[in-house]
């Protein structure tokens, strides 16, 4: 597997883009990475939706701008 990494100013324009837009990511995730990853999206400036159960995620659906899964 090739990892693509972005340059220096990619990553620097992409984080500025996000401090932005703060976006609205809807994450799926188990109860043991919960707190870490709701913490690492806000420092990031996003808006983390951390939802673990479907009927509540599918309410979510149509407002997110990213998946974290």
């Amino acid at each position: 597997m090739q990892v693509d990494l972005l340059s220096s100013a990619q990553s620097a324009h992409a984080l500025h883009l996000f401090h932005q837009h703060s976006p609205l990511v809807h994450c799926m995730t188990n109860d043991v990475v919960q707190t870490f990853t709701a913490n690492t999206l806000l420092a990031l400036g996003a808006s983390p939706a951390m939802v673990n159960r479907n009927r509540r995620g599918q309410s979510v659906c149509g407002y997110r701008q990213c998946l974290v899964d």
